[in-house]
């Protein structure tokens, strides 16, 4: 018989083998039984007096079907089945059979995990499900992958504790990889107190529905199947558990006083975690679920949606990165949803939210009484608070990240709606001399679609702070507004600021010269604007993009004249751009050429135009 890491630590006085990492354990019994196993192939069990099931028997007491070691039927050399209390001990191998646990205190330990022990078919869905079922409180499952169900919804389940039925308070479900299932993967029902624990869940939707795999681009509306489902399922604890590559929810929760630690949810057909805390009868329940050290990446909805009657819903220290295809509720991906939430309070503490270049959201809510968002936000790092609201008056919300404002390079904005850029930047000299300059043009079209160019600042050897520029360094750049230009030049100017604490700003300023256009270099000298003191448009203030509330608008975050005022001192210019267009009403015609970026007497950049020919998708 093959020794295990228990055989040498409880050698030592005072150790356990659980003081040493699940997958510690693994890793040394794996060695072990290379070195040690006899013709058993599996390990001894750590409980003299456990039930037997193997694969190969050798002649001792035992089964070679877990179900029948539980219902006492096909017993060899002797072997008595469980009862309530007992420990099965499952050595390696693949048992192809359902399994249907129906006594309290049942112990199901396999004896080398879940790499080398399977319930069900590992190669794909092929049998009726629940692969297994819990009817009986109390029981420890541990160590096996669950795989293999076939069809909708109970018969394509891996996992299923039934306390719809059943009394399974108490159920633990531990180092589990249950996938290649049709429906859901691991489904708790109306229980309580239930551990799921150093589990992974993946791969589980409709395989029917999908014609097969999933495309490279996702489930769409297909394979519509939760990773873990608790439904009115109260008290219970989620630890160091994965679910990833499922048709529907990753985890999807609804109950009372749940905790979830150290999540990680991913690739999901919809949300990646999905909190509501009704009770059966629909009506709202006291407490929700506190959710740490959560991580997310590339649901295909919202990563987070809070929902229902929620009440005390607690996320912290969590990572939040949005990378998402679909728009549910028409609030747009988003990393944390609140759609329809009637009350309760929301908590999201130290957490941070990434979301790259796409048009997504970092929070958004449809009840406006639901969360204090600027309370909110005070806490989290969020890399940039994004917009939503109807940014061109034309009766229908755009999404809109402010970093976009500020990338290096061109940025375009398609507010006409018509998936074409009518206003570009291009390399041109107003003079036809050397072309030093971006030219912002929409080609003598009156449009309300918007262009940056902007430069980064952040690989500078030297920081630039607000305090800098408010004390006197020079910041300008010069401006030629063409003989086509409409309303404001040089119109607006964009600041990317970092606060010593990380938290970023989009920050921006109008100015216009009047008209008719000069049609002549002048120079915008930023630094004044900043601390308050303009050349031109002396009542014309600063505003943040942000969001502020459950519709948005540029410029709902406030204004001040003085930046200096409202940021710290310290706070680091990390890039600056030049805008122009008129987003609202009929627009304008955009015709102006900006070049010479200078910081004191010292030309540091060139506004780069970078031309492209239609919007991003």
């Amino acid at each position: 018989m093959a020794l295990t890491i228990a055989d040498f630590i409880e050698q030592e006085e005072g150790l356990t083998v659980d003081d040493v990492p699940p997958e510690v354990q693994e890793r040394v019994n794996d060695a072990l039984a290379e070195l040690t196993g006899g013709p058993g192939g599996g390990t001894a069990p750590q409980n003299p007096d456990a039930i037997i099931v193997s694969k190969n028997l050798d002649g001792r007491a035992g089964f070679t079907s877990i179900q029948d070691a539980i219902d006492g039927t096909g017993g060899q050399n002797g072997a008595s089945g469980a009862t309530s209390g007992d420990t099965i001990f499952v050595e390696p191998g693949t048992y192809e059979e359902t399994v249907v646990v129906n006594k309290e205190g049942l112990t199901l330990q396999s004896a080398q995990g879940r790499d080398q022990t399977s319930i069900g078919d590992p190669s794909g869905p092929s049998l009726s499900g629940p692969i297994l079922r819990i009817n009986a409180p109390d029981v420890v499952v541990d160590g096996f992958e669950i795989a293999g169900a076939s069809g909708g919804g109970e018969t394509g389940q891996g996992v299923d504790v039934n306390g719809n039925a059943h009394d399974t308070d108490g159920t633990e479900l531990k180092n589990l990889a249950v996938r290649n299932n049709d429906d859901r993967g691991l489904v708790v029902d109306f229980s309580s107190d239930v551990l799921i624990e150093d589990t992974l869940v993946e791969d589980n939707y409709d395989r029917g529905e999908m014609g097969g795999d999933p495309p490279e681009d996702g489930f769409g509306s297909a394979g519509d199947a939760d990773g873990i489902t608790l439904w009115f399922t109260d008290d219970s604890t989620l630890r160091r558990v994965t679910s990833r590559n499922n048709g529907d929810n990753g985890i999807y929760v609804k109950g009372d006083d749940n905790t979830l630690e150290d999540i990680t949810v991913g690739g999901n057909g919809d949300e990646g975690l999905d909190l509501s805390s009704d009770d059966a009868a629909g009506e709202s329940v006291d407490g929700g679920a506190t959710v740490t050290n959560l991580t997310t990446n590339g649901n295909n909805a919202q990563e987070v949606e809070i929902e229902g009657h929620s009440n005390d819903v607690t996320i912290q220290d969590s990572d939040i990165t949005i990378d998402t295809n679909g728009t549910p509720e028409g609030l747009g991906p988003a990393g944390i949803a609140v759609p329809e939430m009637d009350g309760g309070s929301v908590s999201i503490s130290r957490t941070s939210f990434d979301y790259g270049d796409g048009p997504t959201l970092p929070y958004v809510r449809d009840d406006a009484g639901a969360v204090d968002l600027v309370a909110t936000i005070e806490s989290n790092v969020f890399e940039f608070v994004a917009v939503q609201g109807d940014l061109d008056d034309d009766g229908t919300d755009e999404v809109l990240v402010p970093s976009k404002f500020v990338t290096e390079g061109m940025n375009q904005f398609d507010f006409s709606d018509d998936d074409e850029f009518d206003t570009d930047v291009v390399a041109a000299s107003p003079t036809g001399g050397e072309t030093t300059s971006a030219h912002i043009t929409s080609a003598g079209t009156q449009t309300t679609d918007y262009a940056t160019t902007a430069i980064s600042l952040a690989q500078r050897p030297e920081s630039l702070t607000l305090g800098e520029l408010a004390g006197g360094t020079n910041l300008t750049y010069e401006y030629y507004a063409g003989p086509d230009n409409e309303d404001a030049a040089p119109d607006e100017v964009y600041l990317l600021v970092e606060e010593t604490d990380g938290t970023r700003h989009v920050l921006y300023r109008t100015s216009e010269d009047g008209s008719p256009a000069a049609e002549e270099w002048k120079t915008r000298n930023v630094h004044k604007e900043i601390s308050g003191n303009p050349d031109n448009n002396q009542g014309y203030n600063w505003f943040e993009i942000t969001a502020t509330g459950a519709t948005v608008n540029l410029g709902d975050g406030g204004s001040t004249s003085d930046l200096s005022s409202v940021y710290s001192d310290d706070a680091e210019l990390l890039a600056i751009a030049a805008g122009r267009g008129t987003i609202g009403g009929s627009g304008s015609t955009a015709d102006v050429y900006y070049r010479d970026l200078r910081i004191g007497l010292l030309v540091v950049g060139s506004f780069p135009p970078v031309s492209e020919t239609s919007p991003p998708s």
